[in-house]
């Protein structure tokens, strides 16, 4: 946490970190997202403070290279070192990154996709988006083994004809092991928020949902005519979706809820948070809407519905589910 010199809080996850450079006794650090923060006047604090931010990327790296490790159990360290700098903390890695390592890998990180309970739903995602930008991304729960693994998967859905339904990162994510059920509350980073159950239990009470966000403005996505240009500003956002997503720490609620519903005593908890995080408001801009799991066949048509929505829409409004489904149980 850095207060600036305006007096702002601000957070630099250690897993954003690019470089630190030491210049002159003062301190730049670079972010992977083209930030720079310089720190001077630091005294005797200096050497003991560069020890310690050190001794945690350290640590944080140990971390994500177990993590990988788990899920790759028979691949030789220096890939695990490899794929290691593309999911630091949870960020979801892209195919044509993991393909670039090694072509054997992105099966076995579908295979555990499959065996958290995410096979369907990523099979039907996958047939709408562009194979090689899938994401996946691993995190730890915030109380280790207590709360298991957070999985989730992001799928780019796009295409060079704007008519075509898309402009849309659909979300799905799942939490494995019963030990996350009900013990962690909020702490967990996959716990749906009020009811401390698992983000994505598979089939408990309807509460499981697909959240899709824009790839692009409403006005200004038609106006990608190159498939290069488009693929680039995919890219730039799933870099946000992963910094967001993190910064928020895979919360939802605060995302969907409507602006109504926000100014409610009952949610009044998010409204200094909405003031506070740029990520959340920004979340929350992209958001379009959420496609709950009723059943599979209701499941894929909101999916189809929504996605046309989002392209033939001319503002920025969110997608909504008929009226007369039933509500879902996740809040």
């Amino acid at each position: 946490m850095v207060i600036t010199d305006r007096g702002d809080l601000h957070r630099i996850p250690y897993c954003d970190i690019a470089r630190v450079r030491e210049e002159s006794y003062q301190v730049a650090v670079d972010t992977e997202y083209g930030e720079s923060f310089v720190l001077c006047r630091m005294g005797r604090e200096f050497d003991p403070w560069k020890r310690d931010l050190s001794a945690a990327m350290n640590a944080l790296t140990i971390k994500v290279q177990s993590s990988v490790k788990e899920l790759l159990p028979t691949s030789d360290p220096s890939i695990i070192r490899r794929v290691a700098r593309f999911m630091k903390e949870g960020k979801a890695a892209r195919r044509l990154d993991i393909d670039s390592i090694s072509p054997d890998l992105w099966g076995n990180m579908e295979k555990k996709l499959e065996a958290i309970g995410l096979k369907d739903e990523y099979a039907f995602l996958k047939s709408l988006a562009q194979g090689n930008r899938m994401c996946i991304g691993i995190k730890r729960g915030l109380m280790g083994d207590l709360t298991g693994e957070y999985v989730w998967f992001l799928a780019p859905i796009y295409s060079t004809n704007p008519k075509e339904p898309g402009n849309a990162i659909a979300m799905e994510a799942a939490a494995s092991g019963d030990k996350a059920v009900g013990k962690a509350g909020g702490e967990d980073a996959g716990a749906e928020e009020g009811g401390g159950e698992a983000a994505g239990r598979v089939g408990r009470g309807g509460g499981k949902a697909t959240y899709f966000f824009r790839i692009a403005g409403r006005a200004d996505y038609p106006s990608f005519k190159s498939l290069q240009d488009l693929e680039a500003a995919v890219d730039r956002a799933i870099a946000r979706m992963n910094r967001c997503m993190l910064a928020v720490n895979f919360r939802r609620e605060p995302v969907y809820l409507t602006d109504e519903q926000m100014g409610e005593p009952a949610y009044a908890r998010y409204q200094y948070a909405v003031q506070k995080i740029p990520e959340l408001r920004e979340l929350r801009q992209l958001f379009i809407g959420r496609a709950i799991h009723s059943s599979p066949e209701q499941w894929q048509k909101d999916i189809k519905s929504l996605l046309a929505f989002n392209v033939s829409s001319a503002d920025e409004k969110r997608w909504q589910a008929p009226k007369n489904r039933p509500a879902p149980s996740d809040q």
